[in-house]
């Protein structure tokens, strides 16, 4: 799978908030406004990004945006979750809901050392 580094710039994010003023202030439908904003943001958010460039810096802030939506997320590394979380492992067709630090060290020594990668259809 090929990983792509995804950079959201004050442009864009100008941008984001330029097309939901034109539909709520000139449009008149702050409702459309908003759902419209949203749709992008989700777009975004919906993108696989590989986190294993920030390392283990990124892992609290993984599971705060997980705290609100499902996130897809590439780790070429076994991040430090700490001991309390949960995530769903999607490798070779397979999903497994992983709770246990310890098992989830075994799992990504297991993917990471035997060459698996992620794959889903």
């Amino acid at each position: 799978m090929e990983s792509y580094i995804v950079k959201l710039t004050e442009t864009a994010k100008n941008d984001m908030y330029e097309i939901y003023y034109y539909i709520a202030d000139r449009l008149l439908s702050p409702e459309n406004a908003i759902g419209q904003y949203n749709r992008i943001a989700d777009s975004i958010l919906s993108l696989i990004f590989n986190i294993s460039n920030c390392g283990d810096n990124c892992a609290k802030y993984i599971l705060e945006l997980a705290e609100n939506r499902d996130i897809k997320v590439t780790l070429h590394h076994v991040m430090n979750f700490g001991s309390s979380f949960s995530l769903k492992v999607i490798n070779d067709r397979r999903r497994k809901i992983i709770t246990d630090p310890i098992e989830y060290l075994m799992l990504g020594h297991q993917y990471l050392r035997g060459g698996n990668n992620e794959r889903e259809n």
